[in-house]
């Protein structure tokens, strides 16, 4: 172990991340743990040593973007191995003060595939998980949703009656929240696309309210620290739902943290299992606190993008999935498609008065379990089943083969259920 406890092999992983920073010449972005007695002390002293950019309001945490150099000789402090008397006296409160050190990882969006091709009539992921028949009873009035992305398009015909005034944050470079990159305004879409004529929306909740906070560059990628900010946004706003169709092949102690408390606090975060085919991509593999949703093709069937994982909590179409994008529509796939229509879902019960637990327990229950010849439990690829809007807000839905209360299926965290026979 380190100094207070750090773990000294985390502390050699994030040094080989650091030289690899410094072959390539550029900064990196550290995410810090601080004592909270301690920590405006240690804010203004770490300031001297790069740019602070965010200072988490609800975790005991900042983040900030340094040279590798500077980096290096942080971590070296920390672990004992630095013996730069100069150094250790100058940043001395923030080093007594250090609880974690962490990279800030970089994630990007799930996106598979672009396509353009355009359907006819009725919008087959649409009517797959039952939304024709909930909107006979609700539209998504009075629920809202952050899109934790690359911003959207909100002045997009079929999205400029989604947003208000407080359009949402430009988290990145704290301008307009607009979409660079499309990713963001066809997730938008999909969650409350809406048109006048209601039975033509390409969204799940055409009466959600949207916020878009933008987390990702014009490239799709983007910074852990940002995307823990759009969280704290998401939090700060009272916002009901977070999507987020993106992730990263490891996240840090401070992320995890983060959403755990959000959790706690209400907010439903609903995030892209990923497109690796198999494996943890986060913040959808944390477990408990955030929903893992997975992709299925026009026939429910699981394609070989989608990744098979124990924290996989329900499925929703993910391939050629039609919706918006700036200046018009497009088809995409990905479990970044995926995940926007659990949220949709999500919001449509929240608009009939369900709290967030009332409606997370309703998608679970409703639904529709499906089967696979693929070697793996059923529950890791596509969790619970293809969630069913219908089901969520009571107007039916092909429900799910209930064996909880039979005591045939035992809990095994909380994603993850197994038969016992």
């Amino acid at each position: 172990m380190g100094r207070r406890g750090i773990r000294k092999e985390g502390l050699t992983e994030l040094l080989s991340e650091i030289a690899a920073k410094k072959k390539e010449q550029s900064q990196l972005e550290l995410i810090i743990g601080l004592a909270d007695s301690a920590k405006a002390r240690a804010e203004k002293e770490l300031a001297r040593l790069g740019e602070i950019r965010h200072i988490f309001s609800r975790v005991p945490y900042l983040s900030i973007r340094c040279l590798p150099y500077d980096a290096e000789q942080l971590v070296g402090s920390v672990s004992g191995r630095s013996r730069n008397r100069s150094f250790n006296t100058s940043f001395g409160y923030s080093l007594a003060a250090l609880r974690s050190l962490e990279l800030s990882h970089t994630f990007s969006i799930s996106l598979y595939r672009k396509e353009e091709t355009k359907p006819s009539g009725r919008l087959w992921n649409l009517d797959n998980i039952g939304c024709y028949d909930a909107w006979k009873i609700s539209r998504g009035d009075g629920s809202s949703v952050a899109v934790i992305d690359s911003g959207v398009d909100y002045n997009h015909p079929a999205l400029c009656s989604c947003f208000g005034s407080n359009k949402g944050v430009d988290i990145v470079d704290g301008g307009d929240p607009l979409d660079p990159n499309g990713h963001g305004t066809h997730v938008a879409g999909i969650i409350a696309g809406a048109y006048t004529d209601v039975s033509d929306s390409c969204g799940v909740a055409p009466a959600a309210t949207l916020y878009t906070l933008r987390v990702l560059g014009a490239d799709g990628y983007g910074l852990e620290s940002d995307v823990m900010a759009g969280i704290e946004w998401a939090l700060d706003n009272s916002v009901d739902i977070a999507n987020l169709s993106l992730g990263a092949r490891a996240a840090s102690g401070a992320f995890r943290e983060l959403c755990s408390l959000a959790y706690k606090e209400g907010l439903l975060m609903v995030a892209a299992a990923g497109n690796d085919g198999f494996g943890a991509e986060y913040p959808a593999a944390f477990g408990e606190s955030v929903l893992g949703i997975a992709a299925l093709d026009k026939f429910n069937q699981h394609p070989g993008f989608s990744n098979i994982y124990s924290t996989n909590d329900l499925s929703a179409p993910g391939v050629g999935v039609y919706s918006t994008i700036p200046g018009g529509y497009a088809s995409y796939s990905g479990t970044s498609m995926a995940t926007p229509h659990v949220s949709g879902a999500l919001a449509l019960g929240i608009a009939l008065g369900k709290n967030n637990p009332q409606v997370e327990k309703a998608a679970f229950e409703t639904a529709y379990e499906l089967d696979s010849e693929l070697p793996y439990d059923n529950h890791w690829i596509f969790g619970y089943g293809l969630v069913q809007a219908d089901g969520i807000v009571g107007a039916g839905g092909k429900g799910r083969r209930a064996l909880a209360d039979s005591g045939r299926l035992k809990r095994v965290g909380r994603t993850l259920w197994r038969i016992i026979w």
